[in-house]
């Protein structure tokens, strides 16, 4: 028996199942389907009780399962490059930012930090032994207890 193809092998037919979409595994398709099969249930119940319950229910299965599709594939494909609007340490830490209240080493102020195509303020604080005033440029080295941690930019410029 040949061990080392079949990672390869396996690897293959795994990163073809990536490539697959299927609606069922998108929130979106459950959220216009439930809607569409309850909505198309209630409404030809209302409008043609004479259908009865089981052609009813497969009209309404069907109809949340096609607009489900439709609806999910429609916003996959419109809808495929958006923004994740969460902000993480890791998209804080190295950000260059603006003092908008002025701080230093013995008090807290405030930044403001370009982030995700807008501006995102925070409360800022700084070991340097400078005081940083409004407009300054500060940069992120590190967030904790919901505020960040900055050195002045200048003074990276001054190392290099």
């Amino acid at each position: 028996m040949d061990f080392g193809t079949q990672p390869d092998q396996r690897e293959k037919r795994f990163s073809s199942r990536k490539k697959r979409w299927l609606p069922f595994y998108s929130f979106k398709f459950w959220t216009f389907g439930v809607c569409f099969f309850g909505l198309t249930g209630l409404a030809l119940t209302l409008l043609e009780p004479e259908l009865g319950e089981g052609i009813i229910g497969a009209i309404a299965l069907a109809m949340g399962f096609a607009i489900g599709t439709t609806m999910a594939w429609l916003l996959k494909v419109l809808g495929g490059n958006y923004t994740n609007s969460i902000t993480r340490t890791e998209d804080l830490v190295g950000a260059v930012g603006r003092v908008e209240i002025p701080f230093d080493a013995n008090s807290r102020g405030k930044v403001q930090l370009p982030l995700k195509g807008s501006t995102v303020g925070f409360s800022a604080m700084t070991e340097e032994q400078a005081e940083f005033k409004p407009g300054d440029q500060v940069l992120v080295v590190s967030f904790s207890d919901n505020k960040v941690w900055v050195v002045s930019a200048k003074a990276l410029q001054e190392e290099n």
